[in-house]
């Protein structure tokens, strides 16, 4: 486990019954809309948590690191239950074998992904997981009251996945499951690289070469129960699967199809972006942006069931492979001081046009100005987003280095329009 500066200290092991089946709270989650609110919902309960603007509540420090030193061991279930990626040589993935396999730095293609919470003594904890030149998946840590970067290995061919078992630039996906105010799991899907070996077993979901990973966790009291991922399927639609306690029999899982028309569909390997809204009296939802063949930025509202509806936003002319990366200020509900708001950032890979945002706030969605701010992540249109407002996003560094960059939403949900596209530079995400 190697720190970085500004202090710190080594975090303690202790058992974590990591087996149990989460139990989320009693919430509804159905409709499709934001504009219905059911004010006398019978399942809401009659004594409820204060209401604060939405955050990931955390867990103590120690089950934090003990969570992630069986991460292997969640890794590992994930890639075998959830999502199978893509089918590759035995040998290694096509491209693997660029210039460098250092251990220290960044795969040039990494994918990133981004998760937080809040520990029971309200400290921010920020997650950033990424890809080596190796092919290790390795995760960096910051708590806010040490202060520095704690990173650790979690796929790094010192375990039973072996290095050549994971995909060369891998969709990743990174979410934090809430139990309770002192307990939370993390869960990190990514694509195999071959089949055989611990892998050889029946039902696996595919996904097609190249697919983009996004998942989502129970967050809040007030937010969709149950543990998903999503990726884009070998036909090219997007595909979901999921587990709540009542899966008894299994993961379910859901198609996004039904409801899309042939401009909506997704463009081969869209970017998949990932947040969720949560809900008082009314509609808690996940919310996936993706890019549509047409080029345009495309809204799904999903129950976490069955229900969904597509939307198309006013951001279109994207590029064959945008980057897309969200969160949500917020509730869904109509008498709530903390309205809500979403902030999606696009980057084209194929274009130097820069960082975009497009915004909803007051009911409605506008395309917004570029993000001058983020003017460094538009070379190489890697980016990750979590919900406490960080953007993370892969830039040059000394001598050409890849290098992870986090940044700060420096604007307020309700403030001045021309103020949503600040973002302050927080500094560089410690990998070693």
């Amino acid at each position: 486990m190697a720190h970085h500066p500004q202090g710190g200290y080594d975090y303690s092991t202790l058992e974590v019954d990591d087996q149990r089946l989460p139990e989320p709270v009693n919430i509804n989650a159905h409709g499709d809309t934001y504009k219905e609110v059911n004010a006398h919902d019978s399942n809401t309960p009659q004594a409820v948590p204060v209401v604060t603007e939405p955050r990931i509540c955390g867990l103590r420090k120690k089950t934090f690191w003990i969570v992630l030193g069986a991460g292997v061991l969640i890794i590992a279930a994930v890639v075998v239950g959830v999502v199978a990626g893509v089918l590759a040589p035995k040998s290694g993935s096509e491209g693997s074998t660029e210039g460098t396999t250092s251990s220290t730095t960044l795969y040039d293609n990494t994918r990133l992904a981004s998760a937080n919470f809040t520990d029971e003594q309200g400290n921010d904890n920020y997650l950033v997981v990424y890809q080596l030149a190796n092919r290790a998946l390795y995760l960096s840590a910051w708590n806010s009251s040490h202060r520095e970067w704690i990173v650790s290995p979690i796929i790094d061919g010192t375990t039973d996945v072996s290095l050549d078992d994971v995909q060369a630039g891998t969709g990743l996906g990174l979410d934090v499951y809430w139990h309770n105010s002192s307990r939370r799991d993390v869960h990190l899907p990514v694509e195999p690289a071959r089949w055989d070996g611990p892998y050889s077993i029946q039902n696996l979901y595919t996904a097609r070469a190249g697919s983009a990973l996004a998942s989502y966790s129970l967050q809040c009291y007030y937010c969709t129960p149950g543990t998903y991922s999503f990726w884009q399927g070998p036909e090219g639609w997007i595909h979901g699967a999921w587990r709540t306690t009542e899966s008894s029999d299994g993961w379910g899982d859901i198609t996004f199809a039904q409801y899309v028309s042939r401009p909506d569909r997704p463009v081969a390997n869209s970017s998949l972006a990932v947040t969720n809204v949560p809900s008082i009296n009314g509609t808690p939802s996940i919310d996936i942006f993706y890019q549509s063949e047409s080029g345009v930025l495309t809204h799904f509202i999903f129950d976490g069931d069955e229900g969904y509806s597509a939307v198309s936003l006013p951001r279109g002319d994207l590029g064959t492979q945008a980057s897309i990366v969200a969160f949500a200020t917020g509730y869904n509900d109509t008498d709530n001081p903390f309205p809500l708001g979403f902030q999606v950032l696009t980057v084209d890979r194929d274009s130097d046009t820069g960082v975009h945002l497009t915004y909803y706030n007051y009911g409605s969605w506008t395309a917004g100005d570029e993000v001058t701010a983020l003017s460094d992540c538009a070379a190489r249109a890697t980016l990750a987003a979590n919900s406490d407002r960080r953007i993370y996003c892969v830039v040059d560094g000394d001598g050409g280095v890849p290098e992870i960059v986090e940044w700060s939403w420096a604007a307020h949900p309700l403030g001045f329009m021309d103020e949503l596209v600040d973002y302050d530079r927080v500094g560089v995400v410690g990998i070693l």
